[in-house]
């Protein structure tokens, strides 16, 4: 007598033992379907969907698959709009986050330190400056006669 509890795959709806099965959601997914179409969230450990997934570093190879509630642990870009770690990114007080992938189009304020795309970028005597800056720095050369 088969004792085995069978359930059915909630991917494919194929029916399997439940001790072969891979915990998902509410149910289970059968070895197939676990490694065609899931994945282990690499903070957390959760199963999840292909699809759901979030990549974090995406243009290195260290990059990292994610769900999408830890993917809220992560900054996003700016300029490009990926999901970054904390030691790959520029962030300014105005809440903008750049990635090292995309610094090539940006500056930093040689005077307030904050970051500048590089068709906002003012230049004095080889320094960069925000339009903000620039602008204190030129009407410092104004002197009252």
């Amino acid at each position: 007598m088969n004792t085995k509890e069978k359930i059915e795959c909630k991917n494919c709806g194929e029916e399997i033992a439940k001790e072969q099965g891979f915990k998902y959601q509410d149910g289970y997914v059968c070895e197939c379907c676990f490694y065609e179409d899931f994945f282990m969230c690499e903070d957390c450990g959760t199963l999840i969907k292909h699809e759901d997934c979030k990549v974090v570093n995406p243009h290195l190879e260290n990059k990292k698959y994610v769900c999408s509630d830890c993917a809220d642990n992560y900054h996003r870009c700016s300029h490009c709009e990926s999901l970054v770690s904390s030691d790959e990114v520029w962030t300014s007080d105005s809440d903008l986050v750049i990635c090292n992938h995309c610094d090539e189009f940006y500056y930093i304020c040689d005077s307030c330190r904050c970051i500048v795309h590089e068709d906002d970028v003012y230049y004095s005597d080889g320094e960069s400056y925000c339009h903000d800056c620039y602008d204190d720095l030129d009407s410092s050369y104004i002197q009252e006669y």
